[in-house]
């Protein structure tokens, strides 16, 4: 190695043409790798493009431009779509090309650390290889974003060669050292290798095809070559599973020819239990008989397959269980209404299209809330867009017109639900009635047939996992645990075979539903969704038994998926494991480097006698302990307001100063703040957990906290359980353990927003007058006759709302906080007619306003007020004549002290509570509301009851989340108000924002635009377009 410490301990950085990778080495050992998924942007392909597209032919004289460079362009960590359209405005902003060059290389190297490293860790010393390695501007780009000393081999292109050549001489040799060059005939007794022979050499053709053996049903891939070497033509044959064409497979041998395939166990068995759920011919006269019903093997129905089809067939009905294939992705993407729905959502739909059109009388697609997985831990939720497919699946078949019948019943809808509770069976009473016209039927017997279905289909799993690592046991194979959604490893249209890959590298695949958990695994509580509870502790299992390896495998912009990756990467630290990524759109070839570098590292780690290696327990408790409730904030020695609600923060700072809280804001978001998102966050997470992650990382590198006292940092979490939200604070405290915090701070949530009656009501009236600001700046913006105007009276405003609030208040008992708070209001009261007076004085350019177009911006809570989040949208909009109508932040935490209402039973006394606290909410929203609306006419808040009935005429409910109030304000402003349009805005990816674009499209009478961020620069086109259509 020529690194001087000859590799022992080192990060190797590569970046390649197309590829990307990261490799760790400790003492000589790989301990970890992984590269760049389904994306360039962060290779020399990314930089060769860019080059060229400014006029550069020679990508040499890239780097000689780079480095005269005296200011960098801030580029982000942008794909190639989007990055042109940065560099236009950096060029017209007056950056010379040599800053673009430099900028582009500053875009490479984050994407890289984000995106290919995500939370790694770099070593003292990296090794920098790759053919772009050669410009020494890149390199020193890389020393500079990590810090770190970086060295350079003198011919950083070629390390991937000479690294075969090394290993194919340890292979030839049989031995792990390099006493003796290659072409010595004493190695091992082998005959010299005449390189210039291989040199010579060509492949005359290539077929690839499955082997035949009749003997053995895994019809493994083969591929045969033809080879001439020195005039004789050669055939050579290659692959497969077993060692019958190659005697090894990367870094060991082959797997027996006897050996088990878990995979295709599993899918046989599934057939099997299915066609005995089948059985024979339904008896005349059952409810369902009669009638064709489709089940599209689609998101956790995979799981429940068994259990469904039972049900159905045992009251008559003729069940057709659909399976994806070639077409039914394609299929699928052309009926969404959502364009950024994940690969599963489009499956659901192409499945349930084709059931119709084969003649299906009927599609059975229900709404699983709660998953109960044999080995999940309390965690039990599915995420947003599985619970609202069905809905979007239904609006897209309705579109296409005819009768369509999709049956959604809404199941397993408590945490505490399982298959065998009461709830569960009246749910599924409902949807047979619904199939059989109405007519209600018993289904008590139906019911026990499908638990003994799914608790056979359950117990054949756990048999096939005993049965592959007993085998695996007795011959020492390797065994690797393949983590991962149901849908997604095992649906053959999206795992692109990297089980058959395993095995054809010597490893036997295993996935994780087969795993026979062992007890006292931890239970993970804190990881709420079902599949992702279950994942981890396969993951946490296959570590403590130090034999079984993990590899997940996730879809290309699945939101779970975004921070289960952080989650496993911590919990496997210092254990061979790796992630794959998978679109639906991509063959075997992608994966193979990928599959042979993670079995390399595995077999590392065997050779040098790695074994059980169980988490840390105090490493645990980050996945048990709830976020710090706010009420402790009087017990910190400090209380931040993180990043939430745009300039929000610092009126509830103030308004727990006035309490005599210590507390402060930390900050609006900006620039600064997704660069230090870049440290903890791998740029898969929601646009807003980023910039919360990275006004947590700039506040405490700006202030840090003191090593004597604690800080309670108060954020979002503890939400609706099938969003990302509710993952935020366990990923937080990942963050403030990497900056050495994680004993001085504590997470907190947002229930003193609503939850504590001793600082509820000034909280609760700043966030509402907050809002009224807000409305009233974006709303005068498109109108002002000089810019700047309306701006300089939103600050006025706000600095005079902000020292209201700060004014002592009393905390001797009930009476005074109770007189204080009225008192506290009443200044607020006359805040807000102020400053509604103000923005009423404005002058106005009364020709611009007579052509202007009122549109509702709706959509993510977060978006909706950050402006450096979503693009500075309200200005922008502003600019193209459209005056801004926002819905309002609070109204979503209106929302959920409503839903609890709703569920809560009515003797309950914390419903009663919950009751209260609505009224109290809706009373300081009606007087601050009718303060402003004196000068400010225009200015409305819904009523949170008839906006959630609003979101019903398109939307039943599930998830619960911002599909209901998106959806439900659109319609009732649309109904109710005299907007011309709507702008939904959300981060990019976000399942409740595409379930409600799926719906809202349903009424084409509403011009919607959806805006969809993640960090990128929103396309101009497409704001003007829409203005100009309204």
């Amino acid at each position: 190695c020529l690194d001087p410490d000859g590799g022992r301990s080192l990060s190797i950085v590569e970046i390649g043409g197309q590829d990307a990778k990261f490799i760790s080495v400790r003492d000589g050992r790989v301990v970890d790798s992984d590269m760049n998924r389904v994306c360039s942007a962060g290779t020399g392909s990314f930089l060769e493009e860019q080059a060229t597209a400014l006029g550069l032919d020679d990508i040499a004289g890239f780097a000689d431009m780079a480095a005269r460079s005296t200011r960098p362009a801030e580029l982000g960590q942008t794909c190639t779509v989007f990055v042109s359209d940065l560099v236009a405005e950096a060029l017209a902003d007056g950056y010379s090309r040599e800053d673009v060059f430099a900028g582009l290389q500053y875009s490479v190297i984050r994407n890289y650390r984000n995106r290919v490293m995500g939370q790694r860790r770099l070593l003292d010393r990296v090794f920098f290889q790759g053919k772009p390695a050669s410009n020494p501007s890149l390199a020193r780009t890389l020393a500079a974003v990590t810090g770190r000393e970086v060295v350079v081999p003198p011919d950083p292109g070629a390390m991937g060669a000479i690294g075969i050549a090394l290993l194919t001489a340890r292979g030839l040799s049989g031995v792990q050292d390099d006493a003796e060059p290659l072409g010595s005939a004493s190695r091992a007794g082998a005959e010299p290798l005449d390189l210039r022979r291989v040199l010579a050499a060509r492949v005359v053709s290539r077929r690839e095809g499955r082997c035949g053996d009749t003997a053995c049903g895994n019809l493994c891939r083969i591929e045969t070559a033809q080879v001439e070497v020195g005039g004789e033509l050669r055939t050579i044959r290659s692959g497969g599973n077993c060692p019958k064409y190659e005697e090894r497979a990367v870094g060991g041998k082959k797997l027996p020819r006897d050996a088990p395939n878990p995979f295709r166990a599993r899918r046989e068995w599934l057939t099997r239990v299915l066609d005995e759920a089948v059985g024979p011919a339904p008896r005349e006269g059952a409810p369902l008989s009669g009638l064709t019903v489709a089940v599209p093997m689609a998101h956790y129905l995979i799981d429940l397959a068994p259990f469904f089809v039972a049900f159905l067939t045992r009251l008559g009905a003729e069940v057709v269980v659909t399976q994806p294939d070639e077409t039914t992705l394609a299929l699928g993407d052309r009926l969404c209404g959502a364009v950024g729905a994940c690969a599963p959502v489009k499956l659901a739909h192409g499945m349930a299209a084709a059931a119709i059109e084969a003649g299906c009388d009927a599609v059975f697609l229900p709404r699983l809330v709660n998953v109960p997985y044999p080995s999940a831990g309390e965690g039990r939720s599915t995420c947003p867009l599985a619970q609202g497919a069905p809905e979007m699946v239904r609006a897209a078949l309705m579109e296409r017109g005819g009768q369509v019948q999709v049956v959604m019943p809404a199941v397993l809808l408590d945490q505490d639900d399982d298959l065998a509770s009461d709830a569960t069976r009246e749910g599924l009473a409902a949807a047979a009635a619904e199939l059989a016209g109405g007519r209600r039927a018993a289904v008590k017997a139906a019911h026990a047939a499908a638990l003994a279905a799914q608790r056979r289909y359950a117990d054949g799993l756990r048999r096939i996992g005993e049965e592959a690592l007993a085998f695996a046991a007795g011959e020492g194979c390797r065994v690797v645990a393949v983590l991962g959604e149901t849908h997604v490893i095992h649906d053959g249209s999206l795992n692109a075979g990297i089980h058959d890959l395993l095995a054809a590298n010597g490893a036997l695949a295993l996935p994780f539903d087969c795993y026979p958990l062992p007890d006292g695994v931890h239970g993970l509580p804190r990881v709420h969704w079902a599949s992702a509870g279950a994942m981890l502790r396969v993951a946490l299992a296959a570590r403590a038994a130090g034999t079984v390896f993990p590899l997940l495998i996730g879809a290309y912009g699945c939101g779970p998926n975004s921070f289960v990756e952080p989650l496993y990467a911590d919990l496997l630290e210092g254990y061979p494991h790796a992630v794959f990524e998978t679109d639906g759109h991509g063959g075997l070839a992608g994966y193979v480097t990928r599959v042979q570098a993670f079995l390399h590292a595995v077999e590392e780690y065997r050779a040098a006698g790695g074994g059980p290696s169980p988490v840390d327990p105090g490493r645990l408790t980050r996945y048990v302990d709830p976020p710090a409730h706010s009420l402790l904030a009087r017990d910190a020695d400090r209380v931040v307001f993180g990043t939430v609600g745009g300039t929000l923060g610092r009126q509830i700072a103030a308004a727990l100063r006035g309490r005599g809280l210590p507390a402060e804001f930390a900050g609006a978001t900006d620039a600064s703040t997704m660069r230090a998102a870049q440290d903890s966050c791998s740029g898969k997470e929601c646009l807003p957990y980023q910039l919360i992650a990275g006004g947590l990382e700039r506040y405490f590198s700006e202030a840090p906290a003191s090593r004597e006292g604690s800080t309670l940092f108060l954020s979002v979490g503890n939400g609706f359980r099938s969003c990302r939200a509710n993952i935020f604070p366990v990923a937080a405290r990942l963050a403030l353990e990497r900056l050495g915090l994680e004993d001085r701070v504590a997470i907190g949530d947002l229930s003193l927003l609503t939850g504590d009656w001793r600082i509820m009501p000034v909280v609760w009236a700043a966030l509402v007058t907050q809002d009224l600001l807000n409305a009233m700046r974006y709303y005068s913006m498109a109108a002002e006759r000089t810019s700047g105007d309306v701006d300089d009276v939103f600050q006025t405003w706000e600095g005079v709302l902000e020292r209201e609030l700060e004014v002592p208040r009393r905390a001797d008992g009930v009476r005074s906080l109770v007189a204080d708070a009225r008192e506290t209001i009443a200044r607020i009261d006359g805040v807000a007619a102020g400053a509604a007076r103000a923005f009423a004085a404005v002058p106005c350019d009364e020709t611009r306003a007579a052509g202007l177009r009122d549109v509702l911006l709706a959509g993510d809570i977060f978006l909706r007020v950050d402006e450096w989040g979503n693009d500075d949208l309200q200005r922008r909009l502003a600019a193209q004549g459209l005056r801004v109508v926002s819905e309002p932040f609070a109204e979503f935490f209106e929302l959920l002290a409503y839903r609890e209402v709703q569920e809560l039973p009515a003797t309950s006394k914390l419903r009663w509570q919950r009751l209260a606290t609505l009224r109290i909410m809706r009373s300081i929203v009606d007087r601050l509301l009718g303060a402003a609306q004196t000068a400010q006419p225009w200015l409305f808040w819904h009523d949170i009851a008839a906006l959630e009935e609003a979101s019903r005429e398109l939307f039943e409910g599930l998830p619960f989340g911002e599909t209901i109030s998106t959806v439900g304000s659109v319609l009732l402003t649309w109904r109710t108000r005299p907007i011309d349009g709507v702008v939904a805005v959300a981060p990019r990816g976000c399942g409740p924002a595409l379930i409600a674009e799926a719906l809202l499209r349903r009424r084409p009478d509403i011009p919607v635009l959806y805006v969809y961020n993640d960090g990128d620069p929103i396309e101009q086109e497409r704001l003007t377009g829409f203005a100009w259509r309204l």
